[in-house]
């Protein structure tokens, strides 16, 4: 009997190495990325920032839940090229106290740069920019490491389950949760054992499966199996035809 063999693309997707090893790419090129980018434009503001004259708009005493909170000041100015900008700014207290609305307020800003605009004075520093381009420096190569890992797993099941395996069925031993979630989804995985060509029993377990699909099964059910001839303990879940 032939059956449809999986994929490299579908193990893949299946392979709770690779989803781990990409959520960790992802996370850590977001917080390199912002951090960096931070560093940037505060480089660009030492270095190229041009002071104005605007004017307060509005100022806000919003309690953010922090120690040394800051506070909302709202700020209009004129651009040398004719353009009103508006823009707001976290300011400390001392400075939100020295500040009238419809009062003047000197802005710094980038020339050219949409958005890039703050309250003269009012440096955020580069403390926490750095440390998140650190933190994404330190879980980009976790990731990768672990997506590596991932596809060398699945191109190996690829390799030789997908090319010189062998459908057998199996009989599920175990339906259970496994220690991964995804999207706050916890998945499943299941557990079973089959018998290959020489008349060996072996077991094998499931990729991880969402729990709709997971628990439909249960234990004594039989699933199509594929297993490797040249190495009969390494097979892959199939499950219905």
């Amino acid at each position: 009997m032939t059956i449809p063999k999986p994929s490299f693309l579908t193990l893949a997707k299946r392979s709770p190495w690779v989803l781990i090893g990409v959520l960790f790419l992802s996370v850590g090129s977001l917080l390199f990325l912002i951090g960096g980018a931070n560093l940037i434009q505060e480089r660009r503001f030492r270095t190229e920032g041009q002071v104005i004259q605007g004017v307060v708009l509005d100022k806000q005493y919003v309690n953010y839940g922090r120690r040394n909170t800051p506070y909302d000041v709202r700020y209009r100015f004129t651009a040398p090229d004719g353009r009103a900008i508006e823009g707001t700014c976290e300011v400390k207290l001392e400075t939100l106290q020295a500040l009238d609305k419809g009062g003047p307020v000197k802005v710094e800003y980038l020339s050219g740069v949409l958005g890039s605009s703050r309250i003269a004075g009012e440096d955020p520093g580069t403390t926490a920019p750095a440390l998140l381009t650190v933190i994404g420096g330190l879980v980009l190569p976790v990731g990768l490491v672990l997506t590596v890992k991932g596809l060398r797993r699945v191109a190996r099941q690829s390799g030789h389950v997908g090319r010189h395996g062998r459908v057998t069925t199996g009989t599920v031993t175990t339906v259970r949760e496994s220690a991964l979630s995804v999207d706050r989804q916890q998945q499943w995985v299941i557990a079973y054992d089959y018998v290959d060509h020489f008349g060996r029993t072996h077991s094998g377990r499931s990729h991880d499966l969402p729990p709709e699909e997971a628990t439909t099964w249960q234990i004594g059910d039989k699933a199509r199996i594929l297993f490797d001839t040249g190495h009969p303990e390494r097979s892959s879940w199939v499950g219905r035809e």
